[in-house]
């Protein structure tokens, strides 16, 4: 959502992820699913400030679900980008 004033919101969310693990047995991967919310803010008509918060919860391990157990990641991220408006 862009607000009247150089902020917007945005939220996305990722049905399936994947990743994959190395550890001394090998290759494994990660299935599961999450999420991103954001704010911008706009001072240059061609610059964004962006303040980001993600969640990644990964429940299956090369396709076999982990019954009670699950793998999450999360963080904050603060980044540069050139807004589009196509």
């Amino acid at each position: 959502y862009t607000f009247p004033v150089m902020i917007r919101a945005y939220g996305t969310y990722f049905f399936d992820g994947k990743t994959t693990v190395s550890d001394s047995s090998g290759d494994s991967e990660l299935t599961g699913s999450g999420m991103k919310l954001g704010v911008g803010f706009t001072a240059l008509p061609f610059l964004s400030v962006n303040l980001e918060y993600f969640t990644n919860t990964w429940d299956e391990i090369d396709g076999t679900a982990l019954p009670g157990f699950e793998v999450t990641a999360k963080g904050y991220m603060l980044t540069l980008s050139i807004p589009l408006d196509i």
